[in-house]
């Protein structure tokens, strides 16, 4: 096998394995077969069979091409693999893998292997193989998960050891003569290739010294032709810097002229403008000359009447009305009136006319025609005046234009005899150009020529120099192995150790044995006492009949019987149809749970005579004993009595009314209810004990999920602080110090500790217990990675020098306090005693944390640092980390505190379904306790309830005289249930615990509220059901006569 890198979008880590040749056919001692899910298995050297995950996960299918390289930079895979480039043609399941998730740990990339597949073992180059899979006789005696199946395999491991020592140093001596063999030959023919390589390297140079000779010969030219060409190029750019500073002047005399004559233009056009009003003006002044006069003699006349007489006034107001239009008729600048019309009046227009204001406004009409001819006369003056200027701007310009056209002139003649010198000097340095383009056009050729068969000699060259470094390397390598050779390492593994997965699900599997072997009895012993309730009501219901009978003459015997036949006979029947359910259903639920973490075959639920027998056989010995004793106690009252009802039990005082404050202040509803209570204590004894023992169990469900939750919770959120633990197996201090040197100087890194991990045997009085000893360099910095702290009182442990902390479920199993001992052994059965000076919280594993001196005093050796436990930086890309890690040191195993919860996580999850099918069933428990109980109580109260309608009690009244029995009943069953259901479960997570887990031992308090919810829910739903029974209650019955 080889683990590699396969090419993806997302590059995931491969566990490449052979597959012989017709694996499936003829071939009966082939172990580890796949089974095909689509598609078939591999006929061609490039053919392979993938991994489920792959397909699932990755999106290749069959059909698809795959792609495998080396993981490690410089590695080639394919000095380990004929083809790298792969066609799907099958998808696979493996025994070898039964988690779904989880394929085993490398070497390489973040250590952690995402798929596998299998490709014809053609592909290998290597000629020994890698891996043996080897079965044992006395192994198939047992299932591989019966506890003496591991164990059987010993003697099987320890003649492998023994054939290891003896093949390791013969194997190391082939190697040794092999690499010896392997180096001359790889130096010989590095040494040949390197000459061949170097001569055509001096062929390719003498080939180019000539082509070089020929571009210089033709650069040469080239700086001649280049030396004329920037000559002209001066003269020219001399000859047009010229001509562009002549064409800038003219340029900018053009320009002045052009705002001189815009200037011109625009004086122009205002003269002309002005002249245009002027002559308006003068156009409308003999009308305006004839308008004053005519109204400047009105006005004399105006002014010379006698305004003193009424008629005086009256011509005044006469005349001022006739003109006032025309004398607002005078414009002003802007074209509106000058309102002398409306100078004559004293107020408002047309009101009264005065000489005064006439007066006035004949003066300012006066000014007004006086100033206007003024202005004209003056504009007429302004206006021939600039029409002079004008004229004389004119003649300037004309002048100006004349020189502008000459220079123009001169500029075109000038460009014109460049552009001549340009061209000549063009065609001569162009024949000059064509000759060299043609000693180019040889040399390119030439060039060409050189270069395709220089391309051929440098990819030649470049395979060469690639092969020779590749010969280089290995050779390197060869020589590195010989010189580090070793005797060679086998690596024994059982399924429980090289098969991901089989320890999970053994554990898996253990648990749900322990959780099997706790809730089944109580669940039977509440179903049996509800058995129990109900057949001693029946043969209490049939005392009539019974009474007739023996008045018959039947005897005893013979009644008992028919009632012992009856109960036992529906017993029976109630166990065969439950067990054949139960045995098919729970199984079936559980094990399709498990499905979605593992990959089982389908599963087989057998029927389980012992199991059956053994349950079978408690329910008909406590129904048959129950018919039997209710029975006996019927028959031996006398025919006469028998025959009629039992009485009812007497009523008397109780101790409530005893308490007479509380007593007077109850309503009659009440006070029947708790007479009621006490009065029929047999039945109210069964509720209790029933409603009880149901929340009883709904509190241990949801309590043993708390329980399981409380592992991830508390072990990887209270318990472990750190991110990383890198495992490493080095032999040299350099080869740590270079890990360390890494994580040191890694910006990922916040801080790290170095600890020296080793497996043990802590030693109990019936059995031995795994355990991880622990020593950390810097022993008072652990509770900066670990918390060490009393689970009950939350105490911080202080690390000591001398002594030893472990774990609190070690500590349990074995029976040990703080002050006392704990022996463990190692592998060569080598016993040490450590001194314990606390005992830490911890759910998963056992451990002991031991300080550097503790350790060298107790084992007489200094720890061997091989691993170290490290926080990383916020933020920081883990998985990239833990690629770097793994790739730029000696590190063997990465495993992130989030990876193994998120294993747990599923572990816990898939429990979690079992709890569910537990709460499921203990709720349907409860509603057929409360259900059948409220039954029973109806039944035996019928007259009683028919009477209360008989007196006047309403259905809701009726039901509620019953409801408040009920009600009480199951606050006070849920009640003594919570208490019952704390210790129930303390048992029954101490019961269902492994050796290697702790569960929590809380139950917070959203689990009290659920089972009481469920408790009352089943009980409020029993009371709906039973209001439509007591409806049907009729009346008649309380007028029937017992006889």
């Amino acid at each position: 096998f080889v683990d590699c890198l396969t090419i993806s979008p997302d590059n995931f880590l491969t566990h490449v394995l052979s597959l012989p040749e017709n694996p499936w056919h003829g071939n009966e001692a082939y172990l580890n077969r796949l089974r095909i899910l689509e598609g078939r298995a591999p006929k061609y050297d490039n053919e392979c069979v993938i991994d489920q995950n792959i397909r699932d996960k990755f999106g290749f299918d069959v059909g698809s091409t795959l792609t495998l390289r080396a993981a490690k930079e410089g590695d080639d895979l394919s000095d380990t693999l004929e083809n790298t480039v792969f066609t799907v043609v099958g998808v696979a399941n493996s025994p070898l893998y039964i988690d779904m998730t989880k394929r085993g740990a490398t070497t390489i990339g973040d250590g952690s292997l995402d798929a596998w597949l299998y490709i014809p073992e053609g592909n290998f180059k290597s000629d020994f193989y890698t891996q043996l899979s080897i079965t044992y006789a006395p192994a198939r005696e047992f299932a591989c998960y019966d506890e003496g199946y591991l164990p059987s395999l010993e003697p099987l491991r320890e003649a492998l050891e023994r054939i290891a020592d003896d093949r390791a140093v013969p194997r190391m001596e082939e190697m040794r003569l092999y690499l010896t063999e392997q180096i001359a030959d790889g130096q010989q023919q590095l040494e040949e290739g390197r000459a061949e390589l170097e001569d055509a390297k001096q062929q390719l140079l003498d080939a180019q010294k000539a082509i070089e000779d020929a571009r210089k010969k033709l650069e040469d030219g080239r700086a001649e032709l280049e030396k004329g060409e920037n000559t002209l190029r001066n003269e020219i750019a001399a000859g047009r810097e010229q001509l562009s500073s002549s064409r800038e002047a003219y340029e900018e005399g053009l320009a002045q002229y052009e705002d001189y004559y815009a200037q011109y233009e625009d004086g122009r056009a205002q003269l002309k403008e002005q002249e245009k009003t002027l002559s308006q003006a003068e156009q409308q002044l003999p009308l305006l000359e004839l308008s004053y006069n005519t109204l400047h003699a009105r006005l004399s006349m105006m002014e010379a009447l006698d305004t003193s007489t009424p008629a005086g006034w009256a011509t005044l107001q006469y005349h001022a009305t006739a003109i006032t239009p025309d004398m607002n008729r005078f414009p002003d600048e802007n074209g509106s009136s000058m309102g002398f019309g409306d100078m004559m009046y004293d107020g408002a227009p047309y009101s009264t006319a005065t000489p005064e204001r006439v007066a006035a406004a004949h003066a300012a009409l006066t000014d007004y025609f006086t100033a206007m001819k003024a202005k004209i006369t003056d504009g007429r003056a302004q206006i021939d005046e600039a029409k002079q200027q004008l004229d004389e701007t004119e003649a300037q310009l004309k002048e100006f234009k004349a020189q502008l056209d000459d220079a123009k002139r001169q500029l075109d003649e000038g460009k014109q005899q460049l552009d001549q010198a340009q061209s000549a000097g063009q065609q001569q340095l162009g024949a000059a150009r064509d000759e060299l383009e043609k000693g180019e056009a040889e040399l390119l050729e030439g060039e060409a020529e050189f270069l395709r068969e220089a391309a051929d000699a440098r990819e030649k060259i470049a395979e060469g120099e690639e092969e020779l470094a590749r010969a280089q390397r290995k050779l390197g390598d060869a020589q590195r192995t010989l010189a580090d050779l070793s005797p060679a390492k086998w690596y024994i593994y059982d399924r429980a150790e090289a098969q991901p997965g089989f320890r999970e699900f053994s554990d898996d599997a253990d648990r749900m044995d322990n959780i099997s072997a706790v809730f089944p009895v109580f669940f039977l012993a509440v179903a049996t006492l509800v058995c129990m309730t109900t057949l001693a009501r029946m043969v209490e219901e049939h005392r009539t009949e019974i009474g007739t009978f023996k008045a018959l003459g039947y005897s005893d015997g013979r009644i008992r019987r028919k009632y012992m036949f009856y109960s036992l006979s529906a017993t029976a029947l109630g166990c065969a149809i439950g067990l054949a359910a139960g045995f098919r259903i729970f199984p079936t639920v559980i094990i399709t749970a498990y499905c979605m973490m593992y990959d089982l075959p389908a599963p087989s639920t057998p029927f389980h005579m012992g199991v059956a027998a053994g349950c079978a056989a408690v329910a008909l010995l406590c129904v048959g004993l129950v018919t039997y004793f209710v029975c006996r106690g019927v028959l031996r009252e006398t025919p006469a009595t028998i025959m009629r009802p039992k009485a009812p039990a007497a009523g008397k005082r109780i101790p409530l009314e005893y308490v007479k404050p509380l007593w007077s202040r109850l309503s009659f509803s009440y006070k029947v209810t708790a007479r009621n209570l006490f009065r029929y204590g047999k039945r109210v004894c069964m509720t209790l004990i029933g409603i009880a023992g149901c929340a009883a169990l709904v509190l241990t469900g949801y309590g043993l999920q708390d329980a399981i939750d409380d592992i991830v919770r508390c072990q990887f959120e209270n318990v472990f602080h750190y991110d990383l633990l890198a495992g490493f197996s080095v032999e040299t201090d350099e080869e740590r110090q270079e890990i360390y040197d890494f994580l040191e100087s890694h910006a990922l890194v916040a801080d790290w500790m170095p600890q020296a991990r080793q497996t043990l045997h802590a030693v109990g009085t019936e059995k031995d217990y795994e355990v991880n000893v622990t020593v950390s360099r810097d022993y008072a910095r652990l509770t900066d990675y670990i918390q060490l702290q009393n689970r009950e009182s939350g105490e911080v442990i202080t690390p000591q020098r001398e002594g030893a902390v472990v774990t609190e479920k070690l500590a349990i199993l074995l029976g040990l306090e703080v002050g006392g001992t704990v022996t463990v052994r190692d592998s060569d059965h080598n016993a040490y005693e450590l001194t314990i000076t606390g005992i830490a919280e911890n759910y998963a594993d056992h451990f002991l944390y031991l300080s550097e001196e503790y350790y060298r005093a107790i084992f007489g050796a200094a720890p061997e640092y091989n691993s170290v436990i490290l926080h990383l930086t916020e933020g920081a890309d883990m998985q990239h980390f833990k690629e770097e890690l793994l790739a730029g040191t000696s590190v063997q195993m990465v495993s992130a505190v989030l990876d193994v919860l998120e294993q747990f996580t599923g572990i816990t999850d898939n429990l979690g379904y079992v709890v569910a099918l537990i709460i499921v069933s203990a709720g349907l428990l409860a509603f057929v306790v409360q259900y059948n109980l409220s039954n029973i109580n109806i039944t035996e109260r019928t007259r009683e309830i028919a009477t209360l309608k008989v007196l006047g009690f309403y259905d809701g009244e009726v039901s509620a005289y019953i409801y408040r029995e009920n009600i009480l009943l199951t606050i006070l069953g849920t009640g003594i249930g919570m208490g019952l259901g704390v210790v129930l479960t303390r048992f029954v997570v101490s019961t269902a615990e492994v050796d290697s887990i702790m569960f929590g031992r809380h139950i917070y308090a959203p689990s009290f509220v659920m089972a009481v919810v469920l408790t009352f829910a089943f009980s409020f739903f029993v009371n709906f059901i039973m209001h439509f029974r007591l409806k049907k209650i009729n009346m008649v019955e309380s007028m029937k006569s017992v006889d």
